[in-house]
């Protein structure tokens, strides 16, 4: 009776801390196996990187507590790990893009019948531990919130399914989201320029349908968004931003998702230079928990998942054997 209760207790504390579904952990492991088209093996034969490490990488700080070793020790043998599946998330981010788009729809506005793309976009600001350079500490400064040293990131999410379709790299807190989203969204030419059309204006991205935002991005061409609170406003004015705020909802819900992980939960510790490959992992792991599929996404077959949960399953009842947490 004590060893099931001994097993159970380690099972939730592992589920837990990875904060995410086993399910899911299987199927970064599968797409670790199986990502170069041209060189698919076998399961057993590709072993190109242990299945611990992933759960480890998931959340470094509890499962190395877990496992009784230190988190020095775990990000030095996870590098590898994290670029390996920052390849493979890009990838498939890349490869379901142009899917997102047809899939994101055209919304009507009620409150003036203007069209839009049925897409949210926001930035959301990751506390950062204070660096040592005193000129990095300005670039990560953010007035919005209280002097905190933070990196943002942009992303894009389909207002129905939840689905994302765009993760940006991290830029500095100092940096405006409007700013931030002139570097995103504008059309450029093979030697980096900005296009411009034949009246010499610039040319974003999203024009002919733009996309719901907060009243930081107001100006920008690629983007609809409310008007500024105010009791003046019109009985149109306040149904053009409840339209706006309803589904905006969606983007604040995926960067609440992506907070829950142990690594960005709190102040990140990590090194900066690998905040941009966390970041896009684990916005890949809250897509793949979506249930809304696209049929072009990439195709799990049971048999090898199965395969891979029964590997997994032997791989927790080791470690459950190691730990020395007591009941």
């Amino acid at each position: 009776m004590t060893k099931k209760r001994f097993n159970n207790k380690n099972k939730q504390i592992i589920t837990h801390n990875i904060g995410c579904e086993l399910s899911t952990v299987d199927k970064l492991y599968y797409l670790l196996a199986f990502w170069d088209e041209e060189t698919k093996e076998n399961y057993i034969e590709s072993k190109l990187v242990r299945h611990e490490d992933i759960i480890s990488y998931l959340s470094i700080e509890e499962i190395s507590r877990t496992l009784d070793k230190s988190s020095r020790a775990v990000q030095s043998r996870l590098q590898n790990t994290l670029d390996a599946l920052f390849i493979v998330c890009e990838k498939q981010f890349k490869d379901q893009y142009n899917n997102f788009i047809v899939n994101a729809g055209i919304l009507t506005n009620p409150a003036n019948g203007k069209k839009c793309a049925g897409i949210a976009a926001d930035s959301s600001a990751i506390v950062v531990n204070t660096p040592q350079e005193y000129s990095v500490q300005n670039h990560l400064t953010s007035n919005k919130h209280g002097g905190e040293k933070c990196m943002k990131v942009h992303a894009e999410v389909d207002v129905e399914t939840g689905r994302v379709g765009l993760i940006s790299k991290c830029f500095g807190g100092s940096i405006h989201d409007k700013t931030i989203s002139e570097t995103i969204y504008l059309e450029r030419d093979q030697y980096g320029k900005p296009i411009v059309d034949s009246n010499d204006k610039i040319i974003f991205k999203h024009q002919d349908y733009p996309i719901l935002g907060d009243k930081a991005y107001q100006g920008m061409p690629s983007f609809i968004t409310p008007y500024k609170r105010s009791k003046h406003l019109t009985d149109e004015q306040l149904d053009h931003n409840a339209f706006i705020n309803q589904n905006r909802i969606k983007v604040e819900n995926f960067f609440c998702r992506l907070k829950r992980f142990k690594v960005l939960s709190t102040s990140y510790r990590g090194s900066l230079h690998n905040l941009d490959k966390i970041v896009l992992v684990l916005a890949y792991v809250v897509d793949l928990e979506n249930p809304n599929r696209y049929d072009t996404d990439f195709e799990f077959k049971e048999e090898i998942l199965n395969e891979i949960q029964s590997d997994r399953k032997v791989l927790l009842q080791k470690k459950v054997k190691k730990t020395k947490l007591t009941i």
